[in-house]
C-alpha cells in the first residue's frame, strides 16, 4: 500500500479537502475504544496508525497484516468493510493521535483521531443530595458518596432548565412539585443525582382556629347543661299552693298566740271569764 507522510498529507488538505478529523476520545483505564473511518465510498485499503507509525494494513482479499511497534496485536481488531478500528483494555500508554489512511478509488483520505486514557482515580466521585426544609425554604447540598476525584464543576438543572452553578442552592416551595438534578464533573466524567422538591402546602388560619374556638364553647355549653335540671311534674302547681298554706299557718298561728282575738271572735269578752270566777 502506497505511504504518504505528513507532507503529502497536507497536500491533500489543500487541493481536495479530504483530509479532517473524526474524533475525540476521553476513557478511563479498562476501557474498549473503537475507532471508525467517516467516509460514504468504499476503501479498497486501510492503513491505521499511532502517531504516523503503523499498527495494522488491511487489504481487500489478504489477511491483515500487524506491525510490532507497539505490541498491541492482541488487543486490536480492525475491519475493512466497516472500517473501524477497536482497542481493547486501554491503558495511559494508549493515548495519543490515531489515524487512518483510506485509499479509495485510487486517491488517500485521512481520518484523525486522538485519544486520552486516565487512570481510575481521575473518575469524578458518585454525589448525592442532601436536603434541609424550613418552612417553605429548601437548602440542597451536591456531595460526593463513593471514591473518586472531587468535582471542578457543579451544574442544577431545574428540569431542563440550568438554574445555577453552585454546589448548594436554597429553593422555594412551589404550587407544583420540582424535579432538580446535580450534575457534578470534572475535565473526564460526570456523576448526577435527582431529587424531587414537593409542592407548597398553603395555611388556611380560619380552619386551624376552629378547634380553639370549639374546644371551649363545647365545653361551656356541658357545663350549662350539667347545672340544669328539668323541674318534677307538679311543680308548677304546688308552689303557689305552699305559699298560700304559708299564709294561712300564719294567720292561725297569730290567732292561737292572741288568745284575746280568739275569745272575742267567739263571742265571749276575757273579762266577763275573770268575774265570773271571782
Amino acid at each position: 500500500m502506497p505511504e504518504k507522510k505528513c507532507a503529502a498529507a497536507a497536500l491533500l488538505v489543500i487541493f481536495c479537502g479530504w483530509c479532517r478529523g473524526a474524533g475525540e476520545f476521553t476513557v478511563f483505564t479498562g476501557s474498549d475504544v473503537t475507532f471508525v473511518a467517516n467516509v460514504s465510498d468504499r476503501a479498497s485499503e486501510i492503513s491505521w496508525q499511532k502517531q504516523d507509525i503503523k499498527i495494522i494494513d488491511l487489504e481487500q482479499g489478504k489477511e491483515p497484516d500487524f506491525y510490532p511497534h507497539y505490541n498491541i496485536q492482541d488487543r486490536v481488531s480492525a475491519s475493512l468493510e466497516a472500517k473501524t478500528f477497536t482497542l481493547r483494555n486501554v491503558v495511559p500508554a494508549d493515548s495519543g493521535s490515531y489515524k487512518a489512511v483510506l485509499l479509495i478509488n485510487g486517491k488517500l483520505q485521512d481520518e484523525f483521531f486522538n485519544l486520552l486514557v486516565l487512570a481510575s482515580t481521575d473518575r469524578v466521585c458518585n454525589v448525592s443530595i442532601r436536603n434541609m426544609t424550613k418552612e417553605h425554604i429548601v437548602w440542597l447540598w451536591c456531595l460526593c458518596s463513593s471514591d473518586g476525584a472531587a468535582p471542578s464543576q457543579y451544574e442544577w438543572f431545574n428540569g431542563s432548565q440550568s438554574v445555577s452553578s453552585q454546589q448548594n442552592i436554597t429553593v422555594s416551595m412551589q404550587k407544583e412539585p420540582q424535579i432538580l438534578k446535580c450534575v457534578a464533573s470534572n475535565r473526564v466524567s460526570y456523576s448526577s443525582a435527582t431529587i424531587t422538591v414537593p409542592r407548597r402546602r398553603e395555611r388556611r388560619p380560619h380552619l386551624a382556629l376552629i378547634p380553639g374556638v370549639l374546644v371551649p364553647i363545647i365545653i361551656w355549653l356541658a357545663a350549662l347543661f350539667t347545672s340544669w335540671k328539668k323541674p318534677e311534674p307538679g311543680s308548677d302547681n304546688q308552689g303557689p299552693k305552699t305559699k298560700a298554706g304559708s299564709r294561712n299557718s300564719v294567720e292561725n298561728g297569730d290567732e292561737t298566740k292572741n288568745p284575746k282575738n280568739r275569745n272575742v271572735e267567739g263571742g265571749q269578752n276575757p273579762a266577763d271569764d275573770e268575774a265570773t270566777d271571782m
